[in-house]
């Protein structure tokens, strides 16, 4: 294993999560994959409209379901973009700050 791939992967929750699901695995990995392009998307496209709110439920899926594989870096990241995106709604801000994080998913 690269160290590229070890620093991405918390391979004991992936290891976790491919024995509690068994042979869903795989299944619910793909799964995963196809939510995380459209969680992705869905923020890009929020980022274009500059819709702090738009941005909310996208990154808070996509930190989930990235959590629950060990993806940890891509669901802190997502932690990040949704928590900073809630206080932008509450202070009606828009999330132009958030530009660099987004692009760095």
């Amino acid at each position: 294993m690269n160290s590229v791939a070890a620093d991405i992967i918390n391979w004991a929750t992936f290891a976790e999560a491919r024995s509690v699901l068994g042979e869903a695995f795989v299944r619910v990995l793909g799964y995963f994959r196809e939510d995380g392009t459209k969680s992705v998307a869905a923020i890009e496209e929020a980022m274009r409209q500059k819709d702090a709110a738009a941005l909310v439920m996208p990154a808070h899926t996509l930190k989930g379901e990235a959590l629950q594989f060990g993806a940890d870096s891509l669901g802190d990241l997502a932690e990040e973009i949704e928590f900073a995106a809630r206080h932008y709604v509450e202070i009606r801000q828009g999330p132009e700050e958030l530009l660099e994080k987004v692009v760095q998913l």
